[in-house]
This record gives C-alpha cells, sequence and structure tokens, in this order.
C-alpha cells in the first residue's frame, strides 16, 4: 500500500480541490468604469484564476477602495463579492461574510446570527427592489452560511436571492447553492433518527419514507440542471445530484444490512424478509436514477470546452467513481483531463488531476506508480 505520507498528499490535494469547485461566477466588468479600479479588478481577476488567492484579495480591496472613491457603487461592490470569493477559497469564512455584508451597507458587520437575522428582515423587505448584484452577492452570502453551520440563514438568503434572479441565467447558480443547503439539511434529519424510526420505514417499506429528508435537495439540483445556466452550472447540479443518490444507497443499504445480520440472530425470518424486500426495492429505484445521471454527465463532460472548471469536474466526476468501485470508468476521465490541463498549460489544474491518479493506483496497489504521481504533483505544487 502506499506511505502515509503520500496518502497525507493525496488527501490534502483532495482536499483543496473541493474548494475550488465553486460555480460562482464572479460578476464581468464593464468597461465605462474607471481605468485605475479597472485595471486592478482585472488583475485581482488574472490573480484569481491563476489561483493566487492572497493576491487577489489585496489587489480587489485596492479596486473597491478606487471605485468607492470614484463614486462607483456599482464597481465597489462587484470588488467586495471577489474579494469574498477569494476568501472562501482560502476558508476564511468570518471574513467572506462580513464582506459581503459591506455589500449592502451593514454597520459594523461581525456576521453573528443576531446580526444575520437582522439584516434577513430588512433585506427581505427589498426583495423586490435588488439589483443584479446584490442578489449574486445575497447567493454568495448563502453559500458562506452553510459552510459555517447557519443552514436555515443559508436557506432563507438564497431564496431572496432566487426571487431577484429567477428570470437570469444566474437561476441556475442560486438553484444550486439551495441545492447544497437542503442536502446539508435533510442530512442532520436524517442523522437525527433514532433506532426505531429507521426500523419503521424498513419494516413499512416506505420509499418515500426513506427519500424525503433529501427530496428538496433532489428537486433543486434538477431545476439547476434545467435551467438556461451555463452549462458547467449544470454538470455541477447533475454532479452533486448523483453523488448524493449514491451516498443515500449506501446509508439506507448498511442501515437495512445491519438489522438482517441482527434479526438473523433471532430467527426473524418475517422481518428479515421485508428488509430484504425493502432493500431491493429501493435499490431498483435508486440505480435506476444514478445510471440516468450518469449517463448525463457522461455526455455532458464530453461536450465541455477545456477549462480549468471542466477539468474540476471531471475529477470530481472520476472522484464519484472511485468511491463506488467503477475505478476503470474514472481512469479515462482523469487522462482526459489531464490532457486538457497540459494543453491549457494550467499547472494548478494538472497538480489535482495527477493527485487522484495517485488515489487510483492507490486503489490498484500500484505502491510505485502512485508515489510517482505523488512526487510529480508535489513538484508542480
Amino acid at each position: 500500500m502506499i506511505t502515509s505520507k503520500h496518502r497525507r498528499l493525496i488527501i490534502l490535494l483532495i482536499s483543496a480541490l473541493f474548494g475550488l469547485l465553486s460555480s460562482l461566477s464572479l460578476p464581468a466588468w464593464s468597461n465605462s468604469q474607471s481605468n485605475q479600479a479597472l485595471q486592478l479588478a482585472q488583475q485581482g481577476q488574472q490573480s484569481y484564476n491563476a489561483g493566487n488567492f492572497d493576491q487577489a484579495i489585496q489587489l480587489w480591496q485596492a479596486a473597491a477602495k478606487a471605485y468607492q472613491q470614484a463614486g462607483d457603487q456599482e464597481g465597489m461592490n462587484k470588488s467586495l463579492i471577489n474579494q469574498s470569493q477569494a476568501l472562501q477559497e482560502l476558508g476564511l469564512y468570518p471574513k467572506a461574510c462580513k464582506t459581503l455584508l459591506q455589500v449592502f451597507a451593514v454597520d459594523n458587520p461581525t456576521c453573528h446570527p443576531a446580526q444575520i437575522d437582522k439584516f434577513l428582515t430588512t433585506i427581505s423587505q427589498q426583495r423586490n427592489s435588488l439589483s443584479l448584484t446584490q442578489a449574486t452577492a445575497l447567493r454568495s452570502l448563502g453559500e458562506v452560511l452553510r459552510k459555517q453551520g447557519l443552514l436555515e440563514a443559508s436557506q432563507k438568503v438564497l431564496q431572496l436571492s432566487l426571487i431577484a434572479l429567477e428570470k437570469s441565467p444566474q437561476s441556475g447558480a442560486v438553484l444550486l447553492s439551495l441545492g447544497n443547503t437542503e442536502r446539508t439539511l435533510g442530512n442532520q434529519i436524517r442523522d437525527r433518527w433514532d433506532y426505531e424510526q429507521i426500523t419503521a420505514i424498513i419494516d413499512q417499506k416506505s420509499q418515500d419514507a426513506a427519500l424525503a429528508p433529501l427530496q428538496q435537495a433532489f428537486q433543486y439540483y434538477k431545476q439547476a440542471a434545467a435551467t438556461s445556466a451555463p452549462p458547467i452550472v449544470k454538470i455541477q447540479a447533475l454532479l452533486n445530484h448523483y453523488k448524493l443518490l449514491l451516498e443515500n444507497q449506501s446509508w439506507w443499504r448498511e442501515q437495512t444490512n445491519r438489522r438482517i445480520a441482527s434479526w438473523s440472530k433471532f430467527g426473524e425470518s418475517k422481518l428479515i424478509a421485508r428488509a430484504k424486500d425493502f432493500l431491493a426495492e429501493l435499490e431498483l429505484k435508486l440505480s435506476r436514477d444514478v445510471q440516468t445521471l450518469q449517463s448525463q454527465i457522461e455526455s455532458s463532460l464530453v461536450n465541455l470546452p477545456p477549462s480549468r472548471a471542466t477539468i474540476y469536474a471531471q475529477i470530481h466526476f472520476a472522484d464519484i467513481l472511485l468511491k463506488n468501485e467503477q475505478a476503470n470508468k474514472a481512469k479515462p476521465v482523469l487522462d482526459t483531463a489531464l490532457q486538457q490541463a497540459r494543453t491549457l498549460k494550467d499547472q494548478r489544474a494538472e497538480t489535482y488531476v495527477l493527485g487522484y491518479l495517485g488515489k487510483f493506483y492507490d486503489q490498484q496497489s500500484n505502491l510505485s506508480e502512485a508515489i510517482a504521481l505523488t512526487q510529480q504533483a508535489l513538484l508542480l505544487s
């Protein structure tokens, strides 16, 4: 097996990847804005695209100040939104939250729950007059609040953002974010079920009850994939939906098999038979949905133009496949991602692909290849 040192590197690369899989489209810039501020904003975008997030933050801070001095509120707000996105990439969620509240001129932003509640009351009264930039800021704020564990606040903020962006292509990204928040809420509800509640669902063979906590997340992902959103947002919705189905399938398989094993000790043949029927029916339903989504993802990935976002989507898909015993399908996806990263001369993306290829060979117990790829990733990082 691969050494613990190299496994830690692979885990680090994987963790870093998911910090970069954001579907937020950074606000575009108008050529009519002041030259100095615009130049700073564009330099910030270049630094962000290159993965230099600290530098991007500094440049967007300077851009926001320059726009403010020029009396350009819209330019300042866009710079604040971009700055918050770079802060999120670094895991600095409280700072990102405070930065986003500045878009709404919140005095002394702290992002404490009480302040967020007050903000929600105020912004709800203004929901019909929000600008597109403010709605985009709300979408980003909803992401930050979810990452801070403020799930109900995240839900409310994202719903306000969706109202303002309902007829915009950006609505797909908001629906994706809502799906992510509902996924976390649904998992929390399910994880609070006690042994008797889970057993009752299995004994009653109730598929609806089994899937109820996550139905809203599934629905948002479906809606996001069906909007006029950019293709990369659609495929992220498909990937998240696909992954959640597989996770839910695995969870119920584990719970049901645990009860079957327990009942087998006491000869509870009727309970065992009902549990097996429940699992077989649920597996059939979920497997159909999984296969449909997998086919959609495979065809969508082929049609995406090469880009860093496309490469990250390929890595995400390959990671899911690796975790679900489909390594033979994951390898070609990673090979394509590596080829695209090298064609684009994107060393950061290439580093992540190499890390996942190392994970693939680790699963295949090919120690020498796993170490070689991990070392290549180290040299590029």
